[in-house]
């Protein structure tokens, strides 16, 4: 109970579904290219996205909410919460290493 998976798509959108039934909890807008990936963040406070726009965007999960946008400038590939929450890489052909306080 409480599981959630998070979908990036080929519509530009992020989506959080329930595990347990299926269903579409958020739908996170904002991107202007197809996604590449999305993850949430170990305590599920956030989410993270990547997409052929050039940019990565942190989303509040419960709201729907882009807290942040980075700019990358070419693809971004994947995504990943490091385990102190920030941004780990982000991977167009090469890595950026971001970290982000709260």
């Amino acid at each position: 109970e409480g599981h959630r998976l998070v979908t990036a798509s080929g519509d530009n959108t992020a989506k959080i579904w329930t595990c347990s039934n299926g269903d579409l909890l958020q739908t996170l807008n904002g991107h202007t290219d197809w996604l590449r990936a999305a993850s949430f963040s170990e305590d599920g406070q956030q989410v993270v996205s990547s997409s052929k726009d050039g940019s990565a965007r942190i989303w509040c999960p419960n709201s729907g909410c882009c807290l942040r946008k980075l700019e990358h400038g070419g693809w971004v590939r994947a995504v990943a919460f490091a385990p102190d929450a920030g941004i780990d890489s982000l991977k167009a052909g090469r890595v950026l290493t971001r970290t982000l306080s709260a």
